[in-house]
């Protein structure tokens, strides 16, 4: 019988020293704008949130403004959230190019694409923040409670200050 104890005891022990070391591995990097610096390996996770995402395009063929609730999910990058939005609403599709030091982008909504010709791209606003454009992608920014994030197919041009018509030119290879 003590040695049943003993082990289960070990067992119980083993455990927690498995669980200790994987929560002290977790640990964000920094956040700042909500956007995380670099994601731990297991990933960032956060309490239960419920947010808003928006899609439109008045631009071009086929134009369309879409809306999805995506409720009672850990906090998480946008993009997982976009993810979430799709499984829930069959006529919404994104896809996405990765950029090693950047992250996700969002090339295409509902075979609507960003073109460098013609200067369009998908621009994320927080609605929620006054429609202030986000300060990173959707693979580093983090949405809060009730926040109204907006995915809006715009040109370059429609941009209202030059650090936003720069961004896209840099991320199709633009920058130097």
């Amino acid at each position: 019988m003590n040695h049943v104890i003993a082990t289960i005891s070990v067992l119980v022990l083993m455990a927690l020293k498995v669980i200790t070391a994987s929560t002290e591995t977790c640990k964000l990097g920094k956040i700042s704008n909500q956007c995380i610096d670099n994601e731990p390996p297991c990933g960032y996770c956060g309490e239960y949130i419920s947010i808003t995402i928006i899609v439109t395009n008045t631009l071009v063929e086929p134009k369309f403004l879409s809306e999805v609730r995506v409720e009672k999910e850990p906090q998480q990058t946008l993009f997982y959230f976009l993810q979430l939005a799709v499984n829930q609403n069959s006529n919404l599709k994104f896809s996405s190019t990765y950029y090693a030091k950047l992250g996700f982008m969002v090339d295409t909504i509902n075979k609507v694409t960003a073109n460098v010709t013609a200067q369009t791209y998908w621009r994320i606003i927080s609605v929620t923040s006054g429609n202030k454009p986000l300060e990173c992608g959707v693979s580093s920014y983090i949405p809060v409670q009730g926040e109204v994030i907006l995915f809006n197919f715009t040109t370059w041009s429609d941009t209202q200050n030059e650090k936003d018509a720069a961004f896209p030119q840099c991320i199709f290879g633009g920058c130097s």
